[in-house]
């Protein structure tokens, strides 16, 4: 499961990973960590955002790459398709938990004390500063 969930670690198109057609398939997935407490695997994923059903789809052919029914090497095979239809799984939502949501902090950067006081200003909207928390 480890060596499979590599080919899910980056910026990638996880269309086989999504129920209906987003908009913008391709997302980040920055890490996925598994740890086992006692006859329960904990998978948690960490990315900039994800798509409807994504992690679970996730879960599920990882853990059918676990019963040994896909080889690791399937997952990027299935990644690549960019077809849910390749990814028929989905892990039921029972244990499925949101841990945390980081936000980016956003400071405006100005050029006079008038300029912060009025969000209406173009030099405001086009000089914004992220940062992330």
């Amino acid at each position: 499961m480890i060596e499979a969930s590599k080919h899910l670690i980056g910026v990638h198109d996880f269309t086989s990973f999504s129920k209906g057609i987003p908009d913008s398939p391709v997302r980040e997935v920055k890490k996925i960590e598994f740890e086992q407490k006692e006859d329960l695997i904990e998978i948690v994923f960490e990315g900039k955002s994800f798509l409807r059903h994504m992690v679970r789809i996730m879960v599920a052919v990882l853990v059918e790459v676990g019963k040994g029914n896909l080889k690791p090497e399937d997952v990027l095979e299935i990644r690549e398709a960019r077809d849910r239809k390749k990814a028929p799984f989905l892990a039921p939502p029972d244990g499925l938990y949101l841990v945390k949501v980081h936000y980016c902090k956003i400071r405006a950067l100005t050029t006079s004390p008038s300029e912060a006081d009025s969000l209406s200003s173009p030099r405001i909207k086009r000089a914004f500063e992220f940062t992330r928390g």
